[in-house]
């Protein structure tokens, strides 16, 4: 345990409990590293530093937030005079009876050495080969690899004490020539595990094809998608069909629905954070509580929705696990309880032979600007992006100009017909604050029927 940490948090506590609060502390230290390159040029490193803490506190049901950066005693009694203040006015929340009971001295360590001792000159000789091999097939490549350490620790007056201290490691790149792009991604714990070539080679392939796009109908096609255009689909899922707070507020187009079959019967998704293979790992949820394997969606049935404590009471149907909270940990949305390891399982079909059998279709490497159009209906839409191609006769063809697809989720899932026997561990290269990395594993998918619009 940080002793730097330990010693804000020990007087956070002690503070909020003379105070006649109960308090729960999540504190963040990153180091992040973040390598940008362009037209085959590294043209920024950006290393993040920092250290943050998140104070709630809570007196007869009424619940209040601060935060501050920094190991300074001082600044951590300023936070608790706000939380003070703050609960003296805030409104009682109907069913909040105070902070879950979490993990007592749990300790986790996921980190790899290979990440803690990548330096930048590391990950430049590494780009630099990415783009001898983007020079050599006429393409110019664009993209970002992202390393970076992270110790949470999270402790209430309830006892609760855990902590985690991860790596994790992203590389993505989109290459192009002309009118042509390829898209890939890969990603890790271990920086030095990340197949930066692989993935830059699968890119480049898709940028370099020979002739120009072609202009296709809308209307609506057999399809494989890709992992990376499988990802930002079951993200939808995992957020506005399974969030917890989507069904508190009845806004959720799986709402009432636990226990029915609402995707195809190859289709199980869960979010499972202990899982190193398929997961960046997270073992906990922001109230300490260790997180178990939860099965959202079992082979199309709908099992429940991922809460936390208060979502779980407020809610209308039971849930299918209330350790789901992200209080602290997250500053979008305002951190609502919510998969942050969405697993979907694979199939049986080797990725190449998902295409067989298909007489006209569209193969899709990624989806890109993928919106929920009408939450309530689920209905999602996005566009189509580097490295769009027509299937003819079971063979990848000629590429062809990007698509919008709009569609309800319901529909589209129920019509996934096969997935490949493997699958691609995903996160992304976007910087939040404070930093805690979310991962999607997803395999590719052959659906019967894609809608596209226009």
């Amino acid at each position: 345990m940080d002793r730097e940490i330990q010693g804000v948090v020990e007087r956070l506590l002690a503070g909020a409990s003379r105070r006649g609060m109960a308090a729960s502390v999540c504190a963040i230290r990153e180091e992040g590293n973040l390598t940008r390159f362009a037209n085959n040029e590294i043209h920024q490193n950006v290393c993040q530093e920092d250290l943050v803490f998140t104070v709630r506190g809570c007196r007869a049901g009424r619940l209040a937030t601060t935060r501050f950066h920094g190991a300074d005693l001082t600044m951590a009694d300023r936070a608790l005079d706000r939380l003070e203040a703050l609960v003296k006015v805030v409104p009682p929340i109907e069913g909040f009876v105070g902070f879950a009971e979490g993990a007592r001295g749990l300790e986790v360590s996921r980190a790899a050495p290979g990440t803690i001792a990548t330096t930048l000159g590391d990950k430049a000789g590494r780009i630099r080969d990415v783009h001898a091999l983007a020079k050599s097939r006429g393409t110019q490549t664009y993209g970002a690899f992202v390393t970076g350490r992270m110790l949470l620790h999270v402790a209430s007056t309830t006892g609760t004490s855990a902590t985690l201290e991860a790596t994790d490691a992203t590389f993505e790149v989109i290459a192009a020539r002309g009118a042509r792009s390829g898209y890939a991604q890969a990603s890790s714990v271990d920086a030095s595990a990340v197949d930066v070539i692989g993935a830059s080679a699968e890119a480049v392939e898709k940028a370099a094809a020979t002739r120009p796009p072609e202009k296709i109908a809308p209307g609506e096609y057999e399809v494989v998608l890709a992992p990376y255009a499988v990802e930002p689909i079951v993200d939808q899922v995992g957020y506005y069909g399974a969030g917890g707070r989507s069904h508190v507020d009845g806004v959720s187009f799986l709402l009432g629905r636990e226990g029915a079959r609402v995707f195809a019967d190859g289709v199980t998704l869960a979010d499972d954070g202990g899982d190193p293979d398929r997961s960046l790992p997270m073992p906990f949820d922001a109230d300490g509580v260790p997180k178990d394997r939860a099965v959202v969606i079992d082979r199309g049935v709908f099992q429940g929705a991922l809460h936390d404590p208060l979502s779980a009471r407020l809610a209308k149907s039971p849930p299918c696990a209330s350790n789901r909270s992200t209080a602290g940990m997250f500053d979008f949305f305002g951190s609502p309880p919510m998969a942050t390891n969405l697993v979907v399982s694979e199939g049986s079909v080797p990725a190449h032979g998902l295409c067989r059998g298909i007489a006209r279709g569209l193969y899709v490497t990624r989806l890109w600007y993928v919106r929920m159009q009408d939450a309530p209906r689920g209905v999602s839409t996005g566009m189509t992006r580097d490295g769009t191609f027509l299937i003819s006769d079971g063979e990848i063809g000629p590429p062809v100009e990007d698509l919008r697809y709009t569609q309800p989720l319901g529909e589209l899932l129920s019509r996934v017909v096969a997935a490949s026997d493997s699958g691609k561990l995903l996160s992304p290269t976007a910087w939040f604050s404070p930093r805690v990395r979310t991962s999607t594993f997803a395999p590719a998918m052959r659906i019967a029927g894609m809608r596209f619009t226009s």
